[in-house]
């Protein structure tokens, strides 16, 4: 009986933790020097984008100071200002998510903001679509990066990329990512952790009995 409720604490344990291995955080920063050629912005941008592996979805919020609503330009294919593109750091590329598509920008004290819950990572956007396996795959890598456009720069203001996730950690291990002007956030690797736990359950109450 005492093997039960051992197992059962375990696996409740396993379970909860499970609860958040599929999320990857990423922490990122924006400012002008990061554009390709570089501005001469005094804009920043910090944001905080969560990844659900299971199910292609993301979190986005982004809060930027030094542009007001009125200084956004729509641009792209579907005109809005804010796009995300596949490139490395200090390289232009295709943009293959627009998270102003889904979302507006709104007045956040001296900033401006932008959230969006549960967004595809590919597929269909308005006028384009992009591949989601292709985009979880630069996601990890770190070949992201996420670029404002407005009226006084019309080929982008501020740019940020997004980390590269730590794939050479150990399951279970801790790693610090850190974006342009953002702080570093810990992140999780997900493991299958639930599963162990059932088995050694299962071996603790056969040898119990």
């Amino acid at each position: 009986m005492r093997s039960y409720f051992v197992c059962s604490g375990v696996l409740c344990g396993s379970l909860a933790a499970g609860a958040h291995a599929h999320l990857f955080h990423y922490v990122f920063g924006m400012n002008g020097h990061s554009v390709v050629a570089p501005t001469d912005s005094s804009a920043r941008g910090t944001g905080h984008l969560i990844y659900n592996h299971h199910t292609f979805n993301y979190d986005l919020d982004l809060r930027i100071t030094g542009v007001g609503l009125d200084d956004l330009l729509d641009a792209g294919p579907n005109g809005t200002p804010l796009h995300i593109y596949h490139g490395s750091r200090g390289q232009n590329g295709d943009i293959v998510l627009d998270p102003g598509y889904f979302g507006d920008f709104v007045q956040d004290g001296d900033a401006i903001r932008l959230t969006l819950s549960l967004r595809r990572i590919g597929g269909q956007q308005g006028a384009f679509s992009s591949n989601l396996f292709e985009n979880q795959n630069w996601m990890y890598n770190g070949d992201l990066y996420i670029q404002l456009f407005t009226q006084q720069y019309p080929d982008g203001e501020i740019r940020g990329q997004l980390p590269p996730f730590g794939k050479h950690l150990a399951p279970g291990e801790m790693g610090e990512f850190s974006g342009l002007q953002g702080p570093p956030t810990p992140v999780n690797i997900p493991a299958p952790a639930g599963a162990l736990a059932l088995v050694l359950c299962g071996v603790v109450s056969r040898r119990r009995r």
